[in-house]
């Protein structure tokens, strides 16, 4: 079963580190999406789309982080399923 999310994260995010670490991960559970720092309030936004259980899995990778980042809330939404995405992306 196909599942798409938003998430919202906000702590203290090394950018390049994190980025770095969604990225690898994405790849490794074949999520497709897209990641960017919002300007307006500094939070990370994370769209990620595929199969359920990488999903799932994905969204507790980017609410664990690498080793030294703090991150102190995590908002997830559902979303509707975007067919023209093939890779994840950064944005």
């Amino acid at each position: 079963m196909r599942k798409a999310v938003r998430l919202y994260i906000s702590g203290l995010l090394s950018s390049m580190f994190y980025k770095n670490f969604i990225m690898q991960h994405a790849k490794q559970y074949g999520i497709v999406g897209f990641m960017r720092k919002r300007e307006d309030d500094g939070k990370m936004e994370i769209f990620i789309q595929g199969e359920s259980k990488s999903v799932d899995a994905m969204v507790a990778v980017c609410k664990r982080g690498p080793t030294h980042a703090k991150i102190y809330e995590v908002k997830e939404q559902p979303e509707r399923w975007q067919d023209d995405m093939k890779e994840f992306k950064l944005l």
